[in-house]
């Protein structure tokens, strides 16, 4: 089987530079083209579901099956339950059983309250200076694994937050261990792990199992208020958007198309380059996140047969 696959394309008209609906209806076009069976977001597909409503409509209503992953900014504005209504989900986290396949589609938009121990869903902005954000509670944990171990089919994990790297999911060790016991019992039980939220495109094998960072479609952070602007970009960007100048971005919007045959898996990725040049390193930004890892403006392309 095949599918479209993005993540934080952040649709935030007047806020973000973003590519819109012409960036969504070439995503389309491309999806048709490469025959695909379905298309699926990772997360901060838009901000605020009232003024992104036709947006969310577009995708929602194309003819190949079109499918959501919840993000931390996609109930900026609007409660859960409205964003999954709105998102046609049938719950915040699903199972999706397709082409042979089924993909766990985990929302990991939680806090650990530190005082009460208590699991948070992410309601507008109450996870703001959280430590324990992106915390998985128990009962999704345990969600998780049965639906592994009750799967006809190899399973695909996908959430917005990282199980790979050790300071994004607060507790994603524990998806790992789960994942791990589970190809113990009855090998490539799981075969793929995929995320988006860390804006960066990376691939890694952890114990015959692929964890794919999935990159930003649309930009990297270069800050945020109060902290002053940079001035690389054109003026009728800043003019347009109020958040241009706390961003880098690609010329083109990014994406991937990602075939599974079997054990096999082959990712077609896409190149594009830094929109007016600007990188971060050139407005005083580390060009690499704390794991050594850029924002570069393409996805990667590999094919990998785990063994």
């Amino acid at each position: 089987m095949k599918f479209f696959l993005f993540a934080d394309y952040h649709y935030y008209p007047h806020g973000y530079i973003n590519f819109g609906f012409d960036g969504l209806h070439k995503f389309q076009k491309i999806a048709e083209e490469k025959n695909c069976d379905m298309m699926i977001h990772l997360g901060d597909f838009c901000h605020g579901q009232d003024f992104c409503k036709e947006f969310i409509e577009e995708y929602n209503n194309f003819h190949i099956p079109s499918y959501h992953c919840l993000g931390n900014h996609d109930t900026e504005f609007s409660p859960r339950d409205k964003v999954v209504k709105d998102y046609r989900m049938p719950d915040c986290h699903y199972n999706l059983d397709i082409g042979g396949y089924r993909f766990v589609i985990i929302n990991t938009s939680y806090y650990r309250d530190v005082d009460t121990g208590e699991f948070v869903p992410y309601d507008k902005t109450n996870y703001f200076d959280q430590p324990e954000r992106e915390t998985l509670p128990p009962e999704e944990l345990e969600w998780i694994r049965k639906s592994i171990d009750e799967s006809p089919y190899p399973c695909i994990l996908c959430s917005h937050s990282s199980f790979e790297k050790a300071h994004d999911c607060k507790n994603g060790h524990l998806v790992r261990q789960i994942v791990d016991e589970a190809n113990r019992k009855k090998p490539h039980s799981v075969i793929m792990c995929m995320n988006g939220h860390c804006h960066k495109d990376h691939l890694s094998i952890i114990n015959n199992v692929l964890y794919y960072d999935v990159t930003s479609s649309t930009f990297d952070c270069a800050g945020c208020p109060p902290m002053p602007p940079h001035d690389r970009f054109k003026k009728e960007d800043y003019e347009e958007y109020k958040f241009a100048g706390y961003m880098v971005c690609p010329e083109d919007p990014l994406y991937s198309v990602v075939t599974l045959e079997g054990t096999t898996i082959t990712i077609e990725g896409v190149e594009s380059k830094m929109y007016c040049g600007v990188e971060l390193k050139d407005i005083g930004f580390p060009e690499f996140d704390r794991v050594g890892r850029k924002y570069e403006p393409r996805t990667q392309s590999a094919k990998i047969t785990l063994g």
